[in-house]
């Protein structure tokens, strides 16, 4: 099992890139967006579940 910080740490290297810029962007919008993915991948690792991107990765066309 991973630690904390080591868990913290491969979130955010994981991180896209986009992430990682709106984290330190000018406009608070953009922040405030960077923080919840990055929220949402620190919880989705956590729980072990896929996060959005890989979910919608993993649907089939119709």
């Amino acid at each position: 099992m991973m630690t904390p910080d080591s868990l913290l740490t491969s979130v955010i290297l994981s991180a896209s890139p986009i992430t990682r810029l709106g984290l330190a962007a000018p406009s608070a919008r953009v922040r405030e967006q960077a923080a919840a993915d990055l929220a949402e991948a620190i919880v989705a690792s956590l729980e072990g579940a896929p996060l959005a991107s890989e979910r919608q990765q993993m649907r089939l066309p119709l």
